[in-house]
């Protein structure tokens, strides 16, 4: 049943080709959703942590698509709060990095070790923030 619905889709494009191409632009795999459908018709889970928001949506996704309740049967949080935590049904609980940041930190340290600075410490910590959503109960 599944395969016909990934069928459905690909029909809508001009080769197999076109279709993996579109997919992988998106940053989308088929396979993490068909193996999360598999393996959620023989286990149950009280908690799934994805590393990344789209890899917590095919969470979702396959356990809705085996009668499993989020977030009564199982809680879903991932990672990154990217747009695909948003737009999950239900929306996805997810911890947010402020990846700006650490981008604008990792530029700072590289201008110092380019310009033979001396660095206060090699660690920096940054901060995260749980945002809870309704695919966990709070």
């Amino acid at each position: 049943e599944i395969t016909a619905e990934i069928d459905k889709v690909k029909a809508n494009f001009e080769s197999e080709e076109a279709f993996t191409a579109a997919m992988e632009q998106e940053g989308l795999t088929l396979e993490s959703y068909t193996q999360f459908v598999e393996h959620f018709r023989n286990h149950k889970h009280d908690l799934v942590f994805a590393s990344y928001d789209k890899e917590g949506v095919a969470v979702v996704n396959a356990a809705i698509d085996n009668n499993i309740s989020i977030p009564d049967d199982m809680e879903v949080m991932a990672m990154m709060d990217t747009s695909y935590s948003l737009i999950c049904r239900p929306s996805l609980s997810t911890i947010h990095l402020p990846i700006y940041d650490m981008g604008a930190l990792a530029v700072r340290l590289l201008t110092k070790i380019l310009n033979q600075e001396e660095l206060e410490t090699k660690e920096v910590c940054v901060g995260y923030t749980n945002i809870y959503r309704k695919s966990t109960i709070q």
